[in-house]
């Protein structure tokens, strides 16, 4: 009978096996964290970023504060459709970039930042940036002077008219804090690295956007005026209702939307959840044929050809 040669002798253990693989992870964890310390390190050390330096004195501010003249306008309304409707709505009181939290609305909101909503508190805002980055600082792409043309339009056409509580004139310890014409020639300008500018393309972009976003507000809203024609009862309330409550804004366009596709069940949801979209308090009372009456008489007015 043929026999067979022993097997040698196991010489590893899964204990072994283990410990090894332990021993590799630690060692990678440490490489890990001695760079990542090293990189924070590196991060503190740098600080704020130095952008250039000054090519011009400051401007005399009380001149600009007070000059708000028809020019004056007229220039910062072309300034803020390019720089600020893309964010803010080419009225100042939409979200076309659908951005969380939403930027302020200038119709509504009260001005968070410390210094108010005067015209030299804005043009501090469009100066340094706000909230962190979300807002970036224009001070590299728009003179003081430009600045100053944006904050009066904005007060002036937005906030005067539609949110009086916050139409109001600089504090006077900031004006008195305003430094003196001429001072500052040659200072050097120190930008956080999240208040950077983005390149100007990105505004250009911007703009698109927020161009787009208002022809589709615009086209949402004739849409809903062409639903109130032979619209009776609850269905015409409800239709009030959409008017009064989203009459030129980003939840109109999207229930535009739902019903140019045909799609109920996102219908249902724009207006009958409480967030996000089109939610009004009212509207879940409605009955299930009510609710059916809404979308079908929505449905004929994308149906007469509202573009």
């Amino acid at each position: 009978m043929a026999t067979h040669a022993q097997d040698p002798a196991e010489r590893s253990h899964p204990l072994l096996w283990t410990a090894g693989m332990l021993l590799i992870i630690a060692v990678l964890i440490g490489w890990f964290v001695h760079f990542y310390g090293e990189g924070v390190t590196h991060g503190r050390e740098l600080g704020k970023l130095a952008a250039k330096k000054k090519e011009q004195a400051e401007p005399d501010h009380r001149a600009l504060i007070a000059n708000k003249g028809g020019d004056v306008i007229d220039r910062g309304s072309i300034l803020y459709a390019k720089n600020c409707a893309s964010c803010h709505g080419q009225q100042g009181n939409t979200n076309p970039s659908n951005m969380n939290p939403p930027p302020r609305n200038f119709q509504a909101d009260a001005f968070k930042n410390a210094n108010g909503g005067g015209p030299h508190a804005l043009y501090l805002v469009l100066t340094n940036g706000y909230a962190g980055g979300r807002m970036p600082s224009f001070s590299a792409s728009l003179s003081p002077e430009d600045r100053y043309a944006v904050a009066h339009y904005l007060r002036e056409s937005f906030v005067k008219t539609n949110n009086k509580i916050a139409y109001v004139d600089d504090a006077k310890a900031l004006l008195d804090a305003i430094p003196a014409p001429g001072a500052g020639a040659g200072a050097e300008v120190q930008v956080a690295p999240a208040l950077r500018q983005p390149p100007k393309e990105v505004f250009a972009l911007m703009q698109g956007v927020s161009q787009q976003a208002a022809t589709e507000a615009a086209a949402a809203t004739a849409w809903l005026n062409q639903a109130k024609v032979g619209a009776q009862g609850p269905v015409a309330g409800a239709i009030a209702a959409l008017d009064r409550r989203l009459s030129g804004t980003g939840a109109l366009v999207d229930l535009r939307r739902a019903v140019a596709a045909g799609d109920r069940k996102r219908f249902d949801a724009l207006l009958l959840s409480p967030a996000p979209g089109a939610f009004i308090a009212d509207l879940p009372l409605l009955s299930s044929s009510d609710l059916d009456g809404l979308y079908a008489q929505l449905g004929k007015a994308g149906a007469r050809g509202v573009p």
